[in-house]
């Protein structure tokens, strides 16, 4: 018990955390409320930890003094294999360094790296929230953080954050990419920086790392995903059928698939598995924040669930390292692209089918799916996205604007938008006005 004890105390070290200096802001607006757990969530290597820092910082930059500040990461080995009721000696160890050294505030700061490792940890959570003068933050690489069994457990004592890769804007501030200015020069740099953020994705660590050192990276990042994230936390013994699936699936972005299809190409490729495992497979994928799918807009929910779904993966710059089939087609990783920005401004997302069977790659609803349509199109909370790398050729130009068209019709909406590389325009329809928007635009935080 004392050695465990010490572990903690060695671990729960504020300096680890660098002066503000040390970092790049991130766009997300983090809030905290007393009494309230605040949880960031997201798959490894995004940046969580990082934020946590700039948590800190913006503490004190509020004026808001902070009596004692604790960091502790449970990834750390010395740290396996511990239980809920190892949990207070942790508590007995902040309290202890806390006396050994001078009250700087009311408010002391508790963050927590990948405490859901520890199973039960929420009674713990739950027993801090109820001390007094006491901030919690949380970290996790499980989405399970963020459902509604956290909610309940926590009985509604915390605030969730869904936290990604680096998005353009972000990777645009971290190297130091001019994006206001509109002299020919930086506007190309501008539209070049782009592309390469489409086919290397927004992982912070392989942004400025040289060629080789990225695909080292991503990589590691993709075996930790796999044997890490899904094979041992969910004790799965059939390691070379997931790791197919989970490859195979890196390389359907922006495709549909359904459960009885990808348990056929495992079939056709040698791996004997029982169907349900593709399920299986599917949840630990999303689990990990790894793989998503997106249903096809329905006001019925059976019809949601019964329908193909669109498959899209955390980073473009790990799909087209894991497979050659996604970074040759620039227009998925685009779509990708997309998909993840809707994510990060915390739309429901679906794609859309025309009753002729036409495809709109997004439609996007920032209510409720419940709120009443009416009032969600007067607000202007639906909104129709196709995305399409370039609209040169006259046949794909009048299948992607037919199909946004005819959506707009059985949607009564009368906007539109259609994202592509590096066109810009407006294209009157029947229905209505579509935006032609280059991708380096829409993907603004100021739109």
């Amino acid at each position: 018990m004392n050695s465990l004890k010490t572990i903690f105390r060695s671990l729960l070290d504020e300096d680890t955390l660098p002066a503000r200096d040390d970092f790049m802001p991130r766009d997300i607006q983090v809030d905290w409320m007393p009494e309230k757990a605040t949880i960031l969530t997201g798959v490894r290597r995004c940046g969580k930890s990082s934020l946590l820092r700039q948590v800190r910082s913006d503490w004190l930059e509020k004026g808001l003094e902070l009596s004692h500040v604790g960091y502790l990461n449970f990834g750390d080995e010395r740290l396996s294999g511990l239980q809920q009721k190892d949990l207070s000696l942790l508590l007995e160890a902040f309290d202890e360094k806390c006396a050994e050294t001078p009250s700087r505030g009311e408010q002391s700061l508790l963050m927590l790296d990948e405490l859901h490792e520890v199973k039960g940890w929420e009674l713990f959570v739950n027993r801090l929230l109820r001390q007094k003068g006491r901030a919690v933050y949380l970290t996790g690489s499980s989405s399970k953080l963020l459902g509604a069994e956290i909610a309940t457990s926590m009985r509604g004592r915390s605030l969730s954050y869904e936290i990604f890769p680096f998005s353009f804007d972000e990777t645009c501030r971290f190297l130091k990419i001019d994006q206001s200015s509109q002299a020919p020069k930086a506007r190309a740099i501008l539209k070049n920086q782009f592309k390469y953020y489409l086919s290397r994705g927004g992982f912070p660590e392989t942004l400025k790392a040289s060629e080789n050192t990225r695909l080292r990276v991503l990589q590691e990042y993709f075996e930790v995903l796999l044997l890490r994230d899904i094979v041992e936390r969910h004790g799965v013994t059939q390691i070379p059928a997931v790791r197919f699936l989970f490859t195979l699936l890196f390389g359907q972005i922006a495709q549909l698939c359904t459960q009885n299809k990808l348990h056929e190409r495992m079939k056709a490729s040698g791996h004997r598995v029982d169907k349900t495992l593709v399920g299986e497979c599917l949840k630990w994928f999303e689990d990990c924040f790894a793989v998503f799918t997106v249903p096809m807009y329905s006001e019925s929910f059976s019809k949601r669930s019964v329908n193909p779904k669109k498959a899209y993966v955390i980073d473009t710059g790990l799909a087209a390292h894991v497979n050659m089939g996604a970074a040759q087609n620039l227009g998925r990783l685009l779509e990708n692209a997309v998909y993840l920005q809707m994510r990060r401004r915390e739309n429901q997302i679906f794609y859309f089918k025309t009753k002729s069977g036409k495809e709109v790659d997004f439609l996007t609803i920032e209510s409720n799916i419940s709120a009443e349509l009416a009032s969600a199109r007067k607000r202007g909370d639906i909104t129709l996205t196709q995305v399409c790398l370039e609209l040169d050729n006259e046949e794909t130009r009048k299948r992607e604007v037919s199909a946004l068209d005819e959506a707009m019709g059985e949607m009564g909406l009368i906007k539109s938008e259609l994202v592509t590389l590096d066109t810009r325009g407006e294209i009157r329809v029947q229905n209505g006005t579509i935006q032609v928007i280059p991708g380096y635009e829409w993907f603004s935080s100021k739109r």
